[in-house]
């Protein structure tokens, strides 16, 4: 199926081709004064069947009027095509379609440091609710585009674009280059590896997320370079019993991981350059002390329940259970203690 622009460029082309030929043709076969100014109105007057003055005589011209009939005929058949073509993408709504489409990938032009998913079924379109909620940048794309234009406008002013996201070109569109991270969420296994490889040779650094129907492919996925496999039927499998052994751990966690249901929440904080080298301790005597301190990672090595003495270092990361308002307080102290006020 032609997009768009093919049709215009198709449309446009036949008209202009059309002309070209009327021109060449009465230069050709018109007499030795003929003029290419001459041609062109003679083919313009004749093709849109205006019927000015025959500024070339088309007795005097071999096989003129046979040329002129034949001109005619073509020309009108090729712009009956072109008012057809605008008319139907009109009518149809395409023009305003593609103008909004481009829009959209004005803006994801200077996305940065934004989120990617792709594929909008039930998993994709649950990952954009959340990301909504906590109000994170992020863009989004399906191979359907009945699909794209039902998520249009939901999210505000994160929107998506239908296309081939195994196509590197188009995940360029989505910003790929920039984004911090992508959530592949398509129902083909092998669709999901190829993005994830794709995902990663154009950003190495890019964190990948993907989802995986086949237990058994999802060694091939983590060799390609996916950072996290998630298997749905494991994880609702292990939800469900939660929620029937554990009903109050499951509530509990639950809450915690939405920040727009409860007041704390179970949060991960990363120390930037130039912040580090402090203790828990320090942490609670500045503001912190009723935030619970679950876990520290420090490269590839955890540590459960960190005791207060513990030293932080810059680029570890802090699992916390905190407010919003601790959370904030935290983001300030690191900012000071890179400039050395704190």
């Amino acid at each position: 199926m032609m997009t768009i622009k093919e049709r215009i460029f198709k449309a446009f082309g036949i008209a202009f081709t059309i002309v070209i030929i009327g021109t060449v043709g009465y230069m050709l076969l018109g007499p030795d004064d003929t003029t290419w100014d001459d041609a062109l109105y003679m083919t313009v007057v004749t093709i849109t069947t205006i019927g000015f003055e025959e500024v070339i005589d088309q007795e005097k011209v071999l096989y003129g009027r046979l040329f002129t009939m034949l001109l005619a005929f073509a020309g009108i058949g090729s712009f009956t095509y072109m008012v057809s073509t605008f008319s139907s993408l009109i009518i149809e709504g395409h023009l305003q379609k593609h103008y909004s489409q481009q829009k959209i990938m004005k803006r994801m032009e200077h996305l940065r440091d934004h989120y990617i998913i792709c594929g909008m079924g039930r998993v994709g379109q649950q990952i954009a609710d959340e990301l909504y909620i906590v109000k994170e940048n992020f863009c989004f794309s399906d191979i359907s585009e009945e699909v794209i234009d039902k998520m249009h406008g939901l999210y505000g002013a994160n929107d998506g674009i239908e296309g081939d996201a195994t196509d590197d070109h188009f995940l360029k569109k989505l910003g790929v280059e920039n984004a911090k991270g992508i959530f592949i969420c398509t129902n083909d296994d092998n669709v999901n590896l190829v993005i994830s490889l794709s995902a990663k040779q154009l950003n190495p650094i890019i964190r990948v997320i993907t989802m995986c129907k086949t237990s058994g492919f999802k060694s091939k996925l983590k060799s390609v370079g996916a950072d996290k496999v998630i298997l749905p039927h494991k994880l609702g499998g292990s939800r469900m019993t939660s929620e029937m052994v554990n009903p109050s751990v499951s509530f509990f966690l639950e809450n915690l991981k939405n920040r727009a249901l409860g007041e704390i929440n179970l949060d991960e904080f990363y120390i930037p350059t130039g912040a580090g080298n402090f203790t828990i301790e320090y942490l609670k005597k500045s503001g912190l002390e009723r935030a619970v301190f679950l876990a520290l990672r420090a490269e590839d090595r955890w540590m459960n329940l960190p005791s207060d003495e513990e030293i932080i270092h810059d680029h570890d990361t802090i699992v916390m259970i905190s407010s919003n308002e601790e959370i904030k307080l935290l983001h300030e102290l690191m900012n000071k203690r890179k400039l050395g006020k704190a």
